[in-house]
């Protein structure tokens, strides 16, 4: 399947390789970081109760990025960087106006 920055032949094998990354003490987990063109972000809530749940990618500036809401437990989100500069980002997981985790992801060129 292309489209998946050429590394995986199908969403199968992206999945499988996306679950041995996430940590159960993680929320989340993005594959790949550093990332070129676009990066997967794989999440499992742990049950936690979805109240204005979203992934927001800001800037080292505080702009907002991305911004996605969540209504499912677990699941994938691609993002695409497309013309953005290389540069250091924040991925931060919202709950309830809270934040509930974050990580640095990095985007080269």
């Amino acid at each position: 399947c292309l489209g998946l920055n050429g590394i995986f032949k199908s969403l199968s094998d992206l999945n499988n390789t996306l679950i041995l990354l996430l940590n159960k003490s993680e929320l989340f987990a993005v594959y790949p970081n550093p990332f070129s063109h676009s990066c997967f972000i794989q999440y499992d809530l742990n049950n936690n109760e979805l109240q204005e749940t979203s992934f927001t990618i800001y800037s080292i500036h505080g702009e907002i990025i991305f911004n996605t809401g969540i209504n499912e437990l677990e699941g994938v989100i691609q993002f695409d960087a497309g013309d953005l500069p290389a540069a250091t980002y924040k991925c931060v997981l919202m709950n309830n106006g809270v934040i509930a985790e974050s990580k640095t992801i990095i985007h080269i060129k």
